[in-house]
């Protein structure tokens, strides 16, 4: 059956079609709103997800920095207290001497021994030394005479 001209049709179904048209028409405008809106949504939602995830990421690289931060102070401040505990002593009168002839004591060594032993040390270093032809003069007068 062909399908007859709409001039053909009753007034009647030419309005009801007519009516289903601007239906259609006006269901096709919301659906077209509504697909955009989903879209717009979607794109919404990836962002989000995004900046959750970069969020995540910026978290735990903060994390390691800040561990790798406390590591450094750490080893920073055993440094410090091997270093104060090395120096420490040069202030304190019983080892005054020995730090400054470049005697490192520490804290088990006795002070006034190591003193003791820094200035017997540096008396035989500065012992002059005389010369064998100082010593030997009176003795091989002796013997020519």
């Amino acid at each position: 059956m062909k399908p007859s001209k709409p001039q053909s049709l009753p007034k009647k179904l030419r309005d009801e079609i007519a009516a289903l048209m601007a239906q259609i028409q006006e269901s096709a405008k919301m659906l077209a709103a509504a697909r955009d809106g989903f879209l717009k949504a979607k794109a919404a939602v990836k962002r989000a997800k995004t900046a959750a995830r970069n969020t995540r990421k910026a978290v735990k690289s903060t994390k390691k920095r800040l561990a790798s931060l406390r590591e450094t102070l750490s080893q920073v401040e055993k440094k410090a207290a091997k270093w104060t505990r090395k120096h420490s002593h040069k202030d304190k009168p019983g080892r005054r001497k020995a730090s400054r002839n470049g005697a490192v004591v520490t804290k088990k060594t006795a002070p006034k021994r190591a003193v003791q032993r820094r200035k017997s040390g540096s008396a035989s270093r500065s012992v002059p030394m005389v010369s064998t032809a100082v010593v030997l003069a009176p003795l091989a007068a002796e013997s020519v005479g």
